[in-house]
């Protein structure tokens, strides 16, 4: 019997190897020499952030030729996978087809002066090929902190092989994109732009079989959050190059991020008064009041996460049933693209219409943590409106809109968990309450 002397792994006297086959450490027989118990490493500090251009910071985690370390038993962040080496398979195949149809083309390349050389490169290059699919054991980036505006992110970037080797070079690159979609019978067109990029070019170290690279990735307090829309959108993403020795082919991987739309460094600012007049909605004249910031052009400026209150005051002049106001914040895309608008924060008022004279109601709303802020590029804008919608059974809406800016949330605003959305379920729901006369759900 034969053990491990790092992990232990005990292996019988028939089993040839001569190796750990997880560690790879030559195994002792029992009795022959003491097992020692491996200590495990202290877990170094976290290095302060600092915001620089350009991090230059490498680390390789084992000496040349030390032990292979465990994989990490905790639940990934991010998993690139394996490098894809499609592409040098198919050239092998071609290669070899190209060759084999040559050699039996041709009466004179049937000759043994010929045929072994080819074959002799032919199978090399299978061979390097096969060597290639199972010299990278994983390769990980983990974002340490929460992406935010105005912050910088550190990231890790893990990567193992099966043997010593020196990288020549690794690259990480933060990259905001914007992207207009525009549908027609003929498919979908994309306009695409670069709003940001970062590049991170890190050092490599001595030959060694794994590494642990950081950098530290800004994000400017005035770029654009990740906006998932139907269908344009804006997305961040962290792509990964690794130059690997010889002719191995070099490990180009894309993660994407969520950028949150809160500035990391920021405080809340003050609330005003600013009230609106109704004049569109038929038949009923009132007023419209947000407490909320205001811009020095008087554009009421809604934080996202941050409730705002709001009252209704309208003065009808007949009596009325099955009708309902609804208060909506609702964003609206133009550019290259498709326009889109949807509603994000609604609050119904008067759900079972209302008497003569003056009403007043009052409610509160909040843009959830995937609200886009307010936009303007070459290929994309996106504008807020404070729209007051007045429902009327079996006719059209009447709505008036106000327009508004939508900015980050502050430091101080904590995002709940994503909860799952009813899409058209919920809308079915509260428009079949509101056809029978049931007060529907505010």
């Amino acid at each position: 019997m034969r053990l491990c002397p790092k992990c232990h792994a005990e292996y019988d006297d028939a089993d040839l190897r001569t190796l750990c086959s997880v560690c790879m450490v030559g195994l002792v027989r029992v009795g022959d020499a003491p097992v020692e118990e491996s200590a495990l490493p202290a877990a170094p500090d976290p290095a302060p952030l600092v915001e620089s251009e350009i991090i230059t910071d490498a680390r390789a985690l084992d000496a040349p030729g030390s032990a292979m370390p465990e994989e990490p038993a905790f639940p990934l962040q991010a998993e690139l996978g394996k490098p894809k080496y499609w592409i040098h398979g198919c050239l092998t195949l071609l290669t070899l087809a190209v060759g084999l149809t040559t050699i039996s083309a041709f009466e004179i390349l049937k000759s043994a002066i010929v045929v072994i050389p080819v074959l002799v490169v032919l199978l090399a290059l299978l061979l390097r090929l096969v060597h290639s699919l199972f010299i990278t054991r994983y390769v990980r980036l983990i974002p340490l902190a929460t992406p935010m505006l105005d912050m910088t992110l550190p990231v890790r970037l893990e990567c193992a092989f099966r043997q010593a080797i020196r990288l020549t070079a690794v690259e990480v690159s933060l990259t905001a994109v914007e992207c207009a979609v525009r549908t027609n019978e003929d498919g979908e067109t994309n306009f695409r732009q670069a709003l940001y990029q970062h590049n991170a070019a890190l050092e490599g170290e001595s030959p060694a079989r794994a590494f642990t690279f950081t950098a530290d990735l800004p994000i400017p307090r005035n770029a654009p959050p990740t906006f998932e829309g139907h269908p344009n959108r804006i997305y961040w993403e962290i792509a990964v190059r690794i130059a690997m020795p010889g002719w191995l082919p070099a490990i180009r991987e894309t993660f994407p991020i969520r950028v949150l739309p809160r500035r990391a460094n920021d405080t809340a600012l003050p609330a005003q008064t600013r009230q609106f007049p109704i004049t569109a909605l038929e038949g009923l004249p009132g007023t419209v009041t947000l407490d909320c910031p205001v811009s020095e052009n008087g554009t009421p400026v809604v934080p996202i996460g941050r409730p705002i209150p709001f009252m209704l005051e309208i003065t009808p002049d007949a009596c009325v049933t099955n009708q309902r106001i609804r208060v909506e914040l609702v964003y609206q895309v133009t550019g290259r693209g498709d326009a889109e608008s949807d509603a994000l924060a609604s609050v119904i008022v008067f759900p079972e219409g209302w008497t003569r004279g003056a009403r007043t109601a009052t409610g509160t709303l909040l843009l959830p943590p995937t609200a886009p802020v307010s936009f303007t590029d070459q290929r994309m804008k996106i504008q807020w409106v404070l729209r007051v919608r007045h429902q009327v059974l079996w006719h059209r809406d009447y709505m008036q809109d106000f327009p508004i800016a939508v900015i980050p949330a502050d430091s101080g605003v904590e995002f709940p968990p994503e909860s799952e959305h009813n899409g058209g379920l919920a809308i079915f729901a509260e428009a079949a309450a509101f056809i029978m006369g049931r007060k529907p759900n505010a």
